[in-house]
């Protein structure tokens, strides 16, 4: 993943910014099984927080959350809180959200229905035959 998206970016500041207010911080992004749902698992002393982590370019806006970072049944956040970190223009961030999953109640999450193309399809022996040339001259 290119180091310079958004999300890498508000990942890397998320954890900065948890252990700098005394957490011992985990990317659990990719861990999968246990971990399903949120990026950073916290640890300070007895406490436990799993965290969700959005970057955004428009502050006080929320990307759309994946599927699996919501329980289907109650429409609550599984992670105990979403962190949104905001940059607008810079490769440092203006605003960070913190907000609990308590905040967040069911009324304010839309269900959303989307199609994803599948990764069987995704590669270059299948798509290849679809590229067409392109000179930009603007």
């Amino acid at each position: 993943m290119s180091e310079d998206r958004i999300e890498i970016k508000a990942i890397k500041y998320a954890k900065e910014m948890y252990r700098q207010i005394g957490w011992t911080v985990t990317n659990v992004t990719r861990a999968g099984g246990a971990h399903t749902g949120y990026d950073l698992h916290l640890e300070r002393g007895s406490e436990k927080l799993r965290v969700e982590v959005k970057g955004c370019s428009r502050l006080y806006q929320i990307p759309d959350l994946y599927s699996s970072e919501i329980d289907k049944e109650t429409l609550r956040l599984i992670a105990d809180e979403l962190c949104v970190v905001y940059f607008t223009g810079t490769d440092d961030p203006i605003q960070v959200a913190r907000i609990p999953r308590d905040a967040l109640l069911p009324e304010h999450v839309a269900v959303k229905y989307s199609y994803r193309i599948s990764g069987k399809f995704k590669n270059e022996r299948n798509i290849k035959p679809f590229i067409v040339p392109f000179k930009n001259d603007a």
